[in-house]
């Protein structure tokens, strides 16, 4: 049964009928008759992230889908998290003060091509003086979590049928420390050995929660992690107890709030 997992890619190419309805759900997949950009763009797009960029709901994506594919969807249940939305407009974002470099892709992918090597190549090239402004006619989602392991955070912002997106490096968004750091200690009220920390402040839902859930995936049982957040997480609470983790939230001012998570235990 196909799921919210998959990549678009491996669902065309197991079931290459359901192109049609992902041309149905969404004017945007139009993109996907294109051969290339099916090789390319569509490998690193999973259907969670492809819904979002859409702007359609992907329980209804996925019930096209596995219709298109033969399976029997009528008495199962597709519901997902809160993830499952359409894309959420981003208010006026907070930028930092740094020089923009700007790159509009879309005329790059309207040709058939990957933008992905001139985006790398752009960043490569950035000083620590500036900031990549990137232009898109659609949110690229996937691209968010590529940065992140970069260093980079974001920002970004829906204008007319455009989307303008923002990737900076963020000094000291995220630090490992010995429990010789006595600010650490307090700002984690904890003995541990080893703090992390991530800012989610700012982010639209549900980006702050899927930063959390991928910075926990990479860390070992033994570190906590600090996260700087604008509003108490508590759809995330039942998340980290199922995967084993236990949490401390304290608010420290308004729109802004301390949340330690630690794993089970430890």
């Amino acid at each position: 049964m196909i799921t919210k997992d998959w990549k678009v890619a491996k669902v065309l190419d197991i079931y290459p009928e359901t192109l049609d309805a992902f041309l149905e759900v969404s004017p945007h997949f139009s993109k996907l008759k294109n051969k290339m950009l099916r090789k390319t763009l569509a490998r690193r797009v999973t259907l969670e992230q492809a819904a979002r960029v859409g702007g359609v709901n992907l329980d209804t994506l996925l019930m096209k889908l596995n219709r298109m594919a033969g399976f029997d969807v009528d008495s199962l249940s597709l519901k997902n998290s809160e993830s499952s939305g359409s894309v959420v407009a981003v208010h006026e974002p907070a930028l930092p003060d740094r020089t923009e470099v700007k790159l509009v892709v879309r005329p790059i992918i309207e040709s058939g091509t990957d933008p992905f090597k001139t985006i790398m190549k752009t960043v490569k090239e950035l000083d620590e003086n500036e900031m990549l402004h990137l232009i898109n006619s659609f949110e690229p989602v996937p691209l968010y979590s590529v940065m992140q392991k970069k260093g980079y955070t974001h920002a970004s912002e829906k204008k007319g049928d455009e989307w303008h997106i923002w990737f900076w490096k963020k000094e000291d968004t995220e630090t490992t420390v010995n429990t010789g750091s006595k600010n650490a200690e307090s700002a984690a009220g904890t003995g541990t050995d080893k703090l992390v920390e991530i800012d989610v402040r700012g982010l639209e839902p549900p980006e702050p929660m899927v930063r959390i859930l991928e910075k926990l995936n990479q860390l070992e049982d033994d570190v906590t992690l600090l996260v700087h957040h604008h509003r108490e997480p508590v759809l995330l609470y039942d998340k980290l107890e199922e995967l084993g983790y236990e949490a401390e939230t304290d608010k420290i001012e308004e729109n802004y709030y301390k949340v330690i998570i630690k794993k089970s235990g430890h």
